[in-house]
């Protein structure tokens, strides 16, 4: 079945004779409907044009029929949703004409109708319609009828000027109905900018109304004459993305692609990576048909990147949260790990204190593969850190966790002249689970080791110290990851990011209470021996229960590294093994004297017990400062309006 459009220009003014709509005198059920038409000098930008029976139809200018006896209609720009200008000329389409025969199979009589929207519903005015054409199941002209008899005449002389190229030799047969020559579709450039429109120039022979050109990434399977599944991007080859192309033929041209609702399965802009624009025919509504496949060409790496460059990767590690809200904490913990030493997307799972970070570090690798030419591994987890902490902040004043720096190396780089080595000297190699050993301080530790390690490794001044520690507040332990058993974890809301952690810490009913108060008035908190001779790899633990007030007698827990942050655990009131010989408060059952309390750390803590914006303000600017070390920011990499800042290794 041929496929029949007409584009007609005509020039002359409104409801003059030459003004009119036209179509196809028929058109077959498998094809398009493409109406033609012009009306300079008149147009209005709530005029369309539909498609009514034959018969129900009145005179130009006459009211017209109600909108409901109308098959179709469009507005004259081609769209349903509006048109921004009057369209004074126009081909436009209509699909799927197999519906619009009569009841039995027979051709039916339609005409196309150029109307007006008057502003007070139907009947509506007819600017123009065009003379009846039929809907019919077949197209083709009648059979000539031979006769045995000789013509009166002979046949005209032949041409006195051979063709332009002479076949090698005759064909035996002569050919059915000419096949499509493709003639290509090739990328303008073979390498495109990140963020550039990327524009498409193709040629086609045959072309048909509903032919478009999508994006795919390069390993994609796409073979002339087979199916194609959905692009990344698309556009009709009209250079639209309207409901219906209304395109009519357009055999060749160049389109763009810019973000302009061209998105399908890919937000704008495509990554960095190397693709292939294809030709399809809207030829059924599961599958396309492939024209053809351009050249491979290449959309390059950033020079810089920028908020909006980096919102794509943050939607995902958003959407990959709310799917599994515990990795929010988890992404925490291996934020922390990782940038201990230098975030360098790597951490040695066979080092003990890194057990169960191999969670994490699955549900971020296919991130980390689809990113990868924008963002490094270190960069992914980094940003995943501090999403981990942003989607779990309750309603109320929340704050940004922005991430605003990039450029962090990942391991096999940054050592891939000297390697990396485990806490016992050998040589692991560099990847995500097998990177250089770093320092992670015990859940023992002394009060003054605690704040030092902070400083000398982060940089951290005691008031972000115990700014950092407030990530308790989220998360629970697992005995076979740490030797600890938390069902609860540290809080009962462990999934919740605010100040009650410090609740927890700290006594008083205000930042200006006696010190006294903040320290006894704080909940009661009973050490507690916890045994782990069924877990080879753990040694014993001394740690801290509690039953806070509304808990309903369900026990949550803490660890000498936290009590450290208040009360001043040393040499003279913690053994080696971490039992600690002093009380958290004082009680009259109590016999042993009350551990001191930490100078400073002590009033950090109450300012953070209450007031959640403060700390969450802390928490924030001292997470980001974490996820950055390692780094420093490079000269004039902080632009004005970029607001993010390319780091550089300084280890």
């Amino acid at each position: 079945m041929q496929f029949l459009f007409l584009l007609l220009v005509i020039s002359l003014f409104a409801f003059a004779k030459a003004d009119y709509v036209t179509t196809p005198a028929c058109v077959e059920v498998d094809s398009d409907i493409v109406v033609g038409f012009e009306n300079v000098g008149n147009a209005q930008d709530n005029d369309w044009v539909a498609l009514y029976p034959a018969d129900a139809i009145g005179e130009d200018g006459a009211p017209g029929i109600p909108a409901l006896r109308t098959l179709n209609w469009v507005y004259s720009c081609g769209s349903r949703s509006g048109c921004d200008e009057p369209s004074e000329t126009g081909p436009v389409l209509f699909q799927h004409p197999q519906f619009w025969l009569n009841d039995d199979g027979s051709d039916k009589n339609w005409v196309a109708v150029l109307a007006r929207w008057t502003g007070t519903g139907p009947p509506y005015t007819i600017i123009h319609k065009s003379a009846p054409f039929r809907v019919s199941v077949d197209c083709s002209p009648p059979a000539e009828v031979t006769t045995s008899h000789p013509t009166d005449n002979p046949t005209h002389s032949p041409t006195d000027q051979p063709t332009d190229q002479p076949t090698d030799q005759p064909t035996d047969q002569p050919t059915n109905k000419p096949t499509p020559q493709l003639l290509g579709a090739v990328a303008t450039k073979s390498e495109f900018g990140f963020k550039e429109e990327i524009e498409i120039s193709y040629n086609v022979e045959n072309a048909r109304a509903g032919d478009w050109i999508g994006l795919y990434d390069e390993n994609f399977s796409l073979e002339i004459g087979e199916r194609a599944g959905d692009a990344l991007f698309w556009v009709w080859s009209c250079g639209n993305t309207d409901s219906a192309p209304n395109c009519g033929t357009r055999s060749a041209g160049t389109v763009t692609l810019n973000g302009d609702r061209h998105d399908w399965e890919m937000k704008w802009p495509p990554l960095p990576g190397n693709y292939k624009a294809v030709i399809l025919r809207d030829s059924s509504r599961s599958s396309w048909e492939i024209v053809d496949v351009s050249p491979v060409f290449k959309v390059a790496s950033p020079t810089e990147i920028d908020a909006e460059s980096l919102s794509l990767v943050r939607r995902d590690l958003e959407t990959l949260i709310t799917n599994n809200i515990t990795l929010g904490a988890k992404f925490l913990r291996l934020g922390f790990h990782d940038c201990t030493g230098g975030c360098d997307g790597c951490v040695d799972l066979d080092e003990i204190k890194n057990r169960g970070l191999e969670s994490p570090i699955a549900a971020l690798t296919p991130l980390v593969d689809k990113y990868n030419a924008l963002l490094s591994r270190a960069d992914i987890w980094a940003m995943a850190t501090l999403v981990g902490a942003d989607v779990q902040q309750p309603s109320g004043f929340r704050v940004d966790f922005r991430f605003d720096s990039w450029g962090r190396r990942n391991c096999e780089d940054i050592y891939k002249d000297v390697g990396c080595f485990n806490a016992d000297g050998e040589e692991v190699g560099c990847s995500e689970d097998r990177g250089p050993a770093h320092f992670i301080p015990g859940i023992d530790i002394h009060t003054h080791d605690l704040f030092e390690f902070f400083s000398d490794e982060f940089q951290f001044s005691q008031r972000e110290g115990v700014a950092i520690m407030g990530a308790h507040t989220v998360g629970q332990l697992a005995r076979e990851n740490s030797g600890v058993g938390g069902p609860h974890g540290w809080l009962l809301e462990n999934r919740r990011l605010d100040n009650e952690y410090y609740i927890e810490l700290v006594g008083g009913t205000s930042v200006n209470s006696p010190l006294n108060d903040l320290i006894n008035d704080a909940p009661n908190w009973v050490r507690h021996f916890e045994s782990n001779s069924d877990l080879p790899d753990f040694d014993d633990h001394h740690i801290w229960l509690g039953t806070p007030e509304g808990n309903d007698g369900r026990l949550i827990i803490m660890l000498n590294v936290d009590i450290a942050i208040v009360r001043d655990l040393n040499d003279s009131n913690m053994e080696p093994g971490g039992e600690v010989t002093c009380a958290f408060v004082e009680r009259d059952f109590i016999d042993d004297p009350v551990c001191p309390h930490v100078p400073g750390a002590l009033e950090h803590a109450a300012r953070y017990r209450f007031n959640n914006r403060e700390w969450l303000l802390d928490f924030d600017a001292t997470l980001r400062k974490m996820v950055r070390n390692g780094y420093d920011m490079t000269s004039n990499s902080c632009k004005v309006g970029n607001g993010v800042c390319q780091l550089r290794w300084n280890r």
